[in-house]
């Protein structure tokens, strides 16, 4: 069976978390201009240990904190829940996706995955994936091509999984915000503008 490591699924939920640009009546929804907006997302942020990988995503922020670029690194273990010896690991020759700057929704209502809606700060751009595929190192990496593809075979401890990577082309929306030290990957509800529910969260 072919899969996504988690750090794509992780960029195809930021790929595919379009910002709402109308609000309701009241003007709730309508993004404003934040000077450095994305500065403050900067940093090392880890994805939980998805039974044997885990992610790790760098951001950098450049143009004035209006731009913002995610490098990754994803880990195969031996066991699960990522222990052992690390057995595979992906990465990209440039950063895996860029997000431009647009907007910040200020006072949005957030469903984290609990259940529990929260006010947060979102804030808004255009995403761009590369086009450059993930590479594999490793001492359980072998590969083969499938109609012209590269699958990346990964052997664990106990079992094995198979790894096809397509991401996407293209610019689309994303929204992130941080909340006691998470950083949170959201998508719109519906068409307030102002709604947002937790994809990913991710820590330090």
């Amino acid at each position: 069976m072919y899969r996504l490591p988690a750090g794509l699924v992780l960029l195809t939920a930021l790929a595919a978390c379009g910002g709402g640009s109308g609000g309701g009546a009241s003007g709730q929804g309508l993004p404003t201009q934040v000077a450095g907006a994305l500065q403050k997302y900067e940093g090392v942020w880890i994805r939980p240990c998805a039974a044997h990988n885990r992610d790790t995503m760098t951001l950098a922020a450049s143009n004035g904190g209006a731009t913002l670029s995610f490098t990754i690194k994803t880990e195969y273990f031996a066991n699960v829940d990522c222990t052992g010896a690390v057995v595979a690991t992906g990465t990209y020759a440039q950063a895996a996706t860029v997000l431009q700057y647009t907007g910040t929704v200020k006072d949005a209502s957030v469903r984290m995955p609990n259940g529990e809606t929260v006010t947060a700060s979102v804030d808004q751009g255009n995403a761009t994936a590369t086009t450059t595929p993930i590479t594999f190192t490793g001492s359980g990496v072998t590969s083969s091509t499938v109609n012209g593809k590269t699958v990346w075979h990964i052997q664990f401890g106990q079992g094995s999984t198979d790894v096809q990577t397509n991401l996407g082309t293209g610019v689309t929306s994303a929204s992130l915000a941080l909340r006691n030290g998470e950083l949170l990957v959201l998508s719109v509800s519906g068409n307030s503008g102002n709604t947002f529910n937790v994809e990913s969260r991710l820590t330090h």
